[in-house]
């Protein structure tokens, strides 16, 4: 887990990353040491593997958020969209 744009080395301070769900095991990191982050900095996840969009979920009508993937060569390259509102409800029943 890294803070985007930051340096590695430098003042960090211990922190817990979160989801923005009111439940205990929204959680990304407990106790992890990352540099000083601000609202609005981009945190990236590495390695997140098969605990990305295959585990993700509408929760409380939550959007799924675009992924990006890191190449070799270091490029990021958007493998898929953010979901909408349209997509949340595509699957409804009108009656």
């Amino acid at each position: 887990m890294t803070v985007v744009g930051k340096p590695t080395r430098g003042r960090k301070e211990t922190v817990n990353v979160v989801g923005r769900l009111c439940e205990n095991n929204d959680q990304f990191a407990r106790d992890r040491r990352l540099p000083v982050v601000a609202v609005g900095n981009l945190i990236a996840i590495h390695n997140a593997g098969a605990h990305a969009y295959a585990m993700g979920h509408n929760y409380n009508n939550r959007l799924r958020s675009a992924e990006f993937l890191i190449t070799r060569s270091g490029a990021l390259k958007k493998i898929r969209r953010a979901e909408t509102i349209r997509d949340l409800f595509r699957t409804t029943i009108r009656r």
